[in-house]
Formats: C-alpha cells, sequence, structure tokens
C-alpha cells in the first residue's frame, strides 16, 4: 500500500488531534487502514456540500465518486482514497449508498421528520458503520449501531449548519421548522423562532445518541460517539453560534473522553 495514499486518508479523516485519531488508536492494528480509508471517505462525501457553493458542481463530484466506487469491484481506482480500500476486501454497496445520500440531500425538496432524516443516515453511513463492526465481532445491535452513525453525521452536519441554510438546502426536518412557525424555503432568514428550533433539533439529535450508545457498542465507535456526544451538548449551550462559528472540542478533551469510552 503506498504510504502517500494512507498519508491523504490520514490528513483527510483522522489528523492528530481529531476524534477519528483517537478512534482509530482503538482499532486493531490490521483493520486500522480499512477503517482509516472508510472514514476517509465519509469525510471526503461529507465535504462536498459545504464547499460546493453550486449544487450542479457538487452533483458532479458526487457523481464521479459514484463511478469511482463502480471500479472498486474490478479492483481499480484513481483516488488514495479507493487505493487504500479496494486492497481491503470491502464491499462497495455500503459506499454507494453514503453518496446516494449526499445526492438526496443536495435536493430543495424538504425533509418531512427527524425520522425520515435518521433514517437517511442510517442507510449511509450506517451500513459503512455496520460493515465496519462486523469485521470487529462483537454483539452491538445493528440497529443501535446505525442509529449511533447518523447520530455522529448529523452532529457534525449541524456544526456547519451556516453553509447548507444559506443555500436552503435540507438540514433541519420541516415538521420542527413548521413547530415554530418557520418556513421549511427560507429558515436562515428566520431570528428567535430559529434558535428554539435549533435547540430543538440538536435535543433530537442527542436522544438518538445517547439511545445508541451502550456497552455493546464496539470500543472504537463507542469512543467516536461518546466524543460526538459531548460535542453535541456543548453546541446545546449556544445553538445559535453555528451560525456564526465553528464549535470544537480540545484535542486534550477528545483524548480523555475516548480513554474514559
Amino acid at each position: 500500500m503506498n504510504p502517500q495514499d494512507l498519508a491523504f486518508c490520514r490528513e483527510k479523516a483522522a489528523p492528530p488531534g481529531s476524534s477519528h485519531y483517537y478512534a482509530l488508536r482503538l482499532v486493531p492494528e490490521d483493520q486500522r487502514n480499512t477503517f482509516l480509508g472508510c472514514f476517509a471517505f465519509l469525510r471526503e462525501i461529507e465535504d462536498i456540500p459545504k464547499e460546493c457553493s453550486d449544487v450542479g458542481v457538487a452533483r458532479l463530484k458526487l457523481d464521479w465518486w459514484r463511478q469511482e466506487v463502480g471500479r472498486w469491484e474490478r479492483r481499480s481506482g484513481n483516488h488514495p482514497i479507493s487505493k487504500t480500500l479496494i486492497g481491503n476486501d470491502v464491499d462497495h454497496s455500503p459506499f454507494t449508498a453514503v453518496v446516494d445520500v449526499a445526492d438526496r440531500l443536495l435536493e430543495p425538496r424538504p425533509i418531512d421528520t427527524m425520522e425520515q432524516l435518521i433514517t437517511l443516515f442510517r442507510q449511509g453511513d450506517g451500513k459503512v458503520f455496520q460493515m465496519l463492526a462486523a469485521r470487529l465481532g462483537g454483539s452491538q445491535p445493528q440497529a443501535d449501531l446505525m442509529d449511533l452513525a447518523a447520530g455522529i453525521a448529523l452532529v457534525r452536519r449541524f456544526r456547519d449548519l451556516r453553509p447548507l441554510l444559506h443555500r436552503n438546502l435540507p438540514t433541519i426536518p420541516s415538521e420542527l421548522l413548521a413547530h415554530y412557525g418557520l418556513d421549511a424555503s427560507h429558515p436562515a432568514t428566520a431570528g428567535p423562532q430559529l434558535n428554539e428550533a435549533l435547540q430543538a433539533f440538536l435535543t433530537e439529535i442527542r436522544l438518538t445518541l445517547s439511545k445508541a450508545l451502550n456497552k455493546h457498542t464496539p470500543l472504537p465507535f463507542r469512543a467516536l460517539g461518546t466524543i460526538h456526544l459531548a460535542l453535541c451538548r456543548e453546541l446545546e449551550r449556544t445553538p445559535w453560534a453555528v451560525l456564526d462559528q465553528r464549535t470544537e472540542l480540545t484535542p486534550l478533551r477528545k483524548f480523555w473522553l475516548s480513554w474514559r469510552a
């Protein structure tokens, strides 16, 4: 395996001090590169709608990745992430699902309920977590693991909410927005009502994470979930702050949380 490809994945998904950096330290060494490649893929797809102000450009990038994942079946690929994963006998279908979910989230069509939003991420990130957990063994219920993946993805999406709101991409369930008198097509123009909706949204995310975490959760995922649960609680203190700044936990706190997990 090319060290440059691994270095790219580390920089993308698990730079020193990041939550995934500490989670990877808990993965058995013989599985670490597979986990690293999968985490890098999730981050790559997660970043596309945040970095592309033009939805058409974002879709082109997702289409490229859909084709790239298709090449994995032939044990071929051009991207450093692909080269990291194709030699590790991974099923390509969970990765296609991740791309499909990201594509759906580029549509202006609102997502009505919290359950529908969680289900979307269960079908994407959840399937990747499920595949990785199978490599570790253990008795974690599949539903809990998929909910954990969805909760982690939602915390990360909430933390970077500002560009998504301003592009009117589906972020907060329309049912929740309507409860606070907000228009799902223009939520970013609101004031105090948006703050209340953000608080309620975070509460739902925290409950999803809390319910999914348990003693059967494989240790790397338990560390990731614990760190993101702490980040969620930090965001709950001032949920409206995501409209102006990015909230992070310190590397020391992440290390401590992963060690205690």
